[in-house]
């Protein structure tokens, strides 16, 4: 595959940060025991702040070259980061209508030549082929961005997709939500072994030198996904950090950049989506 000269670029730009340090304008994590691969990452991202704009991919387990694929045979080029999604198993008559964000045993979205079908990997088999293919594009001089497309709790890692697009009216109550983010609840317990899968991925790439910048709880200021317009210090803010916490504190998964990742502010009715600081 031909490599774009902004690739090269990067490639050489954090060569040359890794032999200097890079740490004039101490920019650092937040978590004070991140590997050197994500400070180094971090200080490119700071270095190139206003001067450049890095190109991304979106790639699914399904045909995990696939996108990529596409763009090199209308540019040539090779976008510098690489992102997948850990995902789920879309389960339901209706899980063909799921397809656009990738679950794990669909067929590829994108490609009028292949209906939608159904795969028979299994989400551990999936998941490791996002991780396989991360370390190879991490060792080509790319930049790994991860998401997660994640099923309540209780369901675990298979549901119908509309345990995931809750919508406004079927979001979780306030009561739920309160169970799901304090610790020792039953809830909360299931949720963490929910996220034990997902931390096993991720410390499999830290174990590779692998830095990530890992997206969570994409979209929340929206009304659409089962985590979303939840405002407030007892809100998504709690949420997001108890998985801060428990992937930084007990799995000790110091190779993360903590991507916070909100949609655009919108009034649309029945489609809204809040104000950034309510987040």
């Amino acid at each position: 595959m031909k490599q774009s000269k902004s690739l090269f670029f990067v490639v050489i730009l954090l060569v040359l940060m890794g032999c200097t340090g890079m740490k004039k304008n101490g920019y650092v994590p937040v978590n004070k025991n991140a590997i050197p691969e994500a400070v180094q990452l971090l200080d490119f991202l700071y270095s190139i702040q206003g001067k450049y704009t890095l190109t991304g991919m979106h790639n699914f387990a399904s045909d995990i070259n696939r996108y990529d694929q596409v763009v090199d045979s209308l540019t040539g080029k090779t976008p510098v980061v690489w992102g997948s999604d850990f995902s789920f198993n879309a389960l339901g008559n209706n899980q063909c209508e799921f397809r656009h964000c990738g679950p794990l045993n669909l067929t590829v979205p994108g490609n009028k030549g292949i209906s939608c079908g159904e795969l028979s990997l299994s989400p551990i088999q999936q998941r490791q082929l996002i991780i396989d293919t991360a370390i190879k594009r991490h060792s080509e001089g790319r930049i790994i961005t991860l998401m997660w497309h994640c099923c309540w709790p209780t369901n675990g890692d298979d549901c119908n997709g509309d345990d995931i697009w809750r919508w406004a009216d079927n979001l979780p109550s306030q009561q739920e939500w309160d169970e799901l983010t304090t610790d020792g609840t039953a809830l909360n317990g299931i949720w963490k072994k929910q996220m034990d899968g997902i931390a096993m991925c991720l410390r499999e790439l830290q174990n590779a030198g692998v830095p990530v910048l890992w997206r969570p709880f994409h979209e929340m200021n929206g009304v659409w996904f089962w985590w979303c317009n939840k405002p407030g210090e007892n809100g998504f803010k709690k949420l997001w950090i108890a998985m801060y916490d428990y992937f930084t504190n007990y799995h000790k998964l110091n190779n993360l950049l903590w991507v916070w990742d909100a949609n655009a502010p919108r009034n649309n009715p029945g489609d809204e989506a809040g104000p950034y600081a309510d987040y």
